[in-house]
């Protein structure tokens, strides 16, 4: 609930399987926010009133490598990966999911056994989602950083481990649209503009954009969108346009409001799938 401060830290040398990143750019998230505007729900970390520095999407440079990294070198550019990705954990080879297992969120507000690599005088600083974007150099586990090709531009990358990643791929890999299919996404932030270049890539006929800020109608044709819905300048809700013409097979929920959730939910056809990205 109180602003972030621009401070000077010490960040060690990697260990084991540790990489130090120096950073380029950073994207900044709502889960990130909701620590600086107060609006903590249970389902969001318990800091334990410990200092941490935020941040979970960000794309840098490797500048050193613990003994026992192999899948990146010093130069390598890489983004970093909210979402661990061990390869070997049951979820990791499960065909439906890589929702690793080897690290949670809570392990991974430190290093090691209660130590961090950050420090401030002297005081170990929690690392946000074991990536803490938000520094100039950070020490992140192996199974958290993913190498790109160097000649991506680093200043958009940022956005990849964490908007495009869950917004594509919650189009491309779970619901899995077919070319002409009739699409609508709730919510045009990084994630549901995401969403929307996937529906638009999957070949949808129809892609329907709704946010209540009428500036992101823009953006949203640039991305794919087929129409814009503001649904406060509408006379009547929205699912009951939506109805009127026949409905949606495919709904994607990017903001996790519940009112969203029910709009879009009874916007469908009756072979429609409802599709929850915001938490």
């Amino acid at each position: 609930g109180t602003p972030l401060t621009l401070e000077n830290i010490t960040v060690d040398p990697p260990k084991g399987s540790e990489v130090r990143v120096r950073m380029v750019s950073a994207g900044i998230c709502a889960s990130d926010a909701h620590y600086i505007w107060g609006q903590q729900t249970d389902a969001d970390l318990d800091f334990g009133g410990k200092p941490v520095v935020l941040g979970h999407e960000g794309a840098g440079v490797v500048e050193s490598v613990g003994p026992d990294v192999k899948s990146v070198g010093v130069g390598d550019h890489v983004i970093m990966l909210w979402l661990p990705n061990c390869g070997k954990c049951p979820l990791c080879a499960h065909p439906k999911t890589n929702f690793c297992m080897s690290v949670d969120p809570y392990s991974t507000l430190y290093h090691e056994k209660g130590v961090t690599r950050m420090k401030i005088n002297g005081e170990n600083l929690l690392s946000f989602l074991g990536t803490s974007t938000f520094s100039e150099y950070i020490v992140v586990r192996e199974v958290q950083v993913a190498k790109i090709n160097p000649k991506a531009d680093l200043k958009t990358a940022c956005v990849i481990g964490c908007a495009v990643g869950t917004g594509y791929g919650s189009v491309v890999n779970i619901a899995k649209v077919h070319p002409g299919a009739k699409c609508a996404v709730w919510g045009l932030g990084a994630i549901g503009l995401s969403a929307v270049l996937g529906c638009k890539q999957a070949g949808a006929a129809t892609i329907i954009g709704v946010d209540i800020n009428p500036d992101k109608e823009n953006i949203a044709k640039q991305f794919g969108c087929t129409r814009f819905i503001n649904p406060k300048t509408l006379d009547e809700p929205i699912e009951s346009i939506l109805q009127k013409e026949g409905g949606l097979e495919f709904a994607f929920d990017c903001i996790g409001n519940q009112q969203v959730i029910d709009s879009a939910y009874k916007s469908l056809c009756p072979w429609g799938s409802l599709t929850l990205i915001g938490t």
